[in-house]
């Protein structure tokens, strides 16, 4: 297949061939002393990219392993010449006669008959060795003689990014190439002895079309250019391919730029593909070359939610309508700190991921009041307890919660769980505490979590919620101490999973924390393992936490 106008912008090299440049078929010769398992590996200096890229060649690394046949064997590099190393394979097993290698091993495994098996993950984890990005590069051998020779079964692309104007600085935390091809996923390779070569087996997943390069630590974009690389299945005729490039500027908003970039491609393995224009974000936009990258894709929909790789990113959604507009898709792509509570309705759906949301100052929750808007999938956490808290909802009635004070519009929480420890000594009259939620009447909540220890003195007072909503699936394991000499705190509602459920169904729920009542006062107090008070129908829910009071009139 003759490349498509596409590769006109990109350079194609085969790197038997060619020495100064990235090369992408490894050939490391494996001696194996006669009459004993003891390996020499030997790389050839001229190639390229089977574990980092420095000074445009590739060695062999200390604590490198090397799967030969069901074993898995390290390596002793020498220190004099990287490109040679001693494997010490004792006890190596013979298949049929022939030995075969694979690499990396811990996705990767070789049955009897010659067959390597790999596990290329969705994400590539971007890391850095000797000031070069490192390279896990898929790889497969089969002995010759006494060598093995490794081919590199991926192809790999080159990207350069930089920033110019009030763009220098900001921060690039992934790139995403998405085809209509799978990108990743299993990948089988079967070495061909007529070909002298291995060949891949197509990946045949349907929903697997996005490879990431994800930077845990993301990189400043500067006015030089930086080179990223990211290792990608062979494909044959492919005929969409998109580059995703995610950043966050100066001000924290988190921006996604998207360009087409083919129509008709082809990866074959073992070559490097470079995009030799540059991608340059201005602050505003980013090109690639002299030519403007497709217009940022965020608008909140489901299919483009506004990312959050930060705490900065947080706050500048906070500072924007975006929060506040019901329907905005919020989606977080990193755990992150806050430092300040969202004090406006929240009417928007943030969806965590199962990421984690920590609280760096004391006495606040993540939200003031969620109106109508929908949480999912997030763990809220503390830098420290939180101590005395007040959080005021339209000005008259206090409710706390980690995760919000007070939902209402028929809110929905799924999958939220809360690890802060809450600790509310007041004398207002009434106060609605939940180890996520203050006052969720009205709201639905599901398979929700309290793990953080509740203190207090408060009115409704709850695991997870004060006053719960339509509550199912939901779990309790922190202890909740109630503890007061106070008279001007009346009537007290204190429960594993809510204090008082009244207005709708509790249905498999469990409480396993302690719930400890220390109280003077003779004024009325409804404590249960599960609810305090429960006007509704409760199914399937136990409670195998401790309770342990000195007044109670009622108990449930």
């Amino acid at each position: 297949m003759k490349p498509h106008k596409f590769f006109e912008g990109m350079k194609r090299f085969n790197f038997s061939t060619i020495a100064v440049v990235f090369m992408c078929v490894v050939f490391a010769g494996c001696q194996r002393d006669k009459g004993s398992d003891v390996f020499t590996a030997v790389m050839q200096s001229y190639k390229s990219s089977k574990d980092y890229i420095a000074d445009n060649a590739v060695c062999w690394s200390d604590g490198d392993r090397i799967r030969i046949n069901d074993g898995v064997y390290g390596i002793a590099v020498d220190g004099s010449d990287r490109n040679r190393a001693t494997v010490n394979a004792e006890g190596v097993s013979d298949f049929g006669g022939s030995y075969y290698g694979a690499y990396p091993v811990d996705e990767s495994s070789i049955a009897a008959n010659g067959r390597v098996t790999f596990t290329m993950p969705q994400q590539e984890l971007y890391t850095v060795a000797g000031g070069k990005q490192v390279i896990h590069n898929i790889m497969a051998a089969k002995s010759n003689g006494s060598k093995l020779n490794f081919q590199n079964l991926c192809a790999l692309l080159h990207f350069k990014v930089a920033a110019s104007g009030s763009g220098v600085g900001a921060k690039v935390y992934a790139i995403d190439v998405v085809t209509d091809k799978p990108m990743w996923g299993t990948m089988t390779a079967d070495y061909n002895e007529s070909l002298s070569k291995w060949e891949v087996t197509s990946l045949t997943a349907t929903d697997a079309t996005t490879r990431t390069l994800k930077l845990i630590t993301p990189i400043e974009l500067t006015a030089a250019e930086q080179d990223l690389y990211l290792l990608v299945p062979p494909i044959t005729g492919g005929s969409t391919l998109t580059l995703r490039f995610i950043l966050e500027d100066g001000a924290g908003a988190v921006k996604v730029f998207e360009k087409n970039k083919a129509t008709a491609f082809s990866f074959e393995s073992g070559m490097l593909y470079h995009f030799n224009q540059s991608n340059t974000f201005d602050g505003t936009k980013m090109l690639y070359g002299t030519e403007e990258v497709t217009a940022e894709t965020m608008n909140g929909t489901e299919e483009h939610p506004y990312l959050v790789y930060s705490g900065s990113s947080w706050d500048a959604l906070k500072s924007s309508s975006v929060m506040g507009t019901a329907g905005m898709q919020i989606s977080l792509a990193e755990d992150i700190d806050v430092g300040s509570t969202y004090t406006s309705d929240f009417k928007a759906t943030l969806d965590g991921n199962g990421h984690t949301i920590t609280l760096t100052t004391p006495n606040i929750s993540l939200l003031s009041s969620v109106n109508g808007g929908q949480v999912r999938n997030v763990t809220i956490e503390s830098a420290e307890p939180v101590r005395h808290p007040k959080l005021t909802v339209n000005g008259t009635t206090n409710y706390f919660g980690a995760l919000a004070g007070k939902a209402l519009s028929s809110a929905v929480f799924e999958n939220c769980v809360n690890k802060v420890n809450i600790n509310l000594d007041t004398s207002v009259s009434p106060v609605y505490l939940g180890g996520l939620l203050g006052d969720a009447n009205g709201c639905t909540l599901t398979n929700c979590r309290n793990e953080g220890n509740i203190t207090s003195n408060v009115m409704y007072i709850g695991g997870v919620a004060g006053v719960a909503g339509a509550t199912s699936g939901c779990t309790n394991s922190g202890t909740i101490t109630v503890t007061t000499d106070n008279d001007a705190v009346k009537t007290s509602y204190c429960g594993g999973i809510a204090g008082c459920a009244s207005f709708s169904v509790v249905s498999n729920c469990h409480n396993r924390g302690a719930i400890i009542i220390v109280k003077k006062s003779s004024t009325a107090s409804y404590y249960g393992g599960v609810c305090g008070m429960a006007n509704v129908n409760v199914s399937n829910c136990s409670n195998m936490g401790v309770i342990s009071c000195n007044v109670v009139r009622y108990q449930k």
